[in-house]
């Protein structure tokens, strides 16, 4: 009976140690993606702070242009909540649903029609 127990406890162990392993690989496939994300976030950022300076420097906009658009933006989903939420679309040819993230329905495959230059 203790060679039964023991032989359990090792085969416990085991998949106790194989379970291990898979989770820290898999926190550090997450971490990675999140070090990623922050990278572009960074960078886009970035590249908005580059834009804002060229286009208030070309232009009689100030900041106080852009933090009223950045607001009416904002609001276009109908929540004041510092981000854009897609609406949600429909299919013209058959009515269905669309993914916001296809550019085709995925039921009969006609182009998703796009809002603004953003859409592309």
């Amino acid at each position: 009976m203790n060679l039964l127990w023991r032989m359990y406890q090792r085969e416990d162990n085991k998949l106790a140690r194989s379970q291990s392993a898979r989770a820290a690989r898999q926190s550090d496939r997450t971490a990675q993606s999140l070090a990623d994300l922050e990278g572009k976030v960074d960078q886009l950022a970035l590249t908005c702070q580059a834009l804002w300076e060229l286009v208030r420097e070309k232009t009689d906009l100030d900041d106080s242009d852009i933090l009223e658009r950045i607001s009416e933006v904002d609001l276009r989903d109908g929540t004041a909540d510092g981000r854009m939420t897609a609406q949600v679309q429909e299919c013209a040819s058959c009515h269905r649903v669309l993914h916001r993230r296809h550019r085709r329905c995925m039921y009969c495959g006609a182009a998703a029609p796009t809002q603004d230059v953003f859409d592309l």
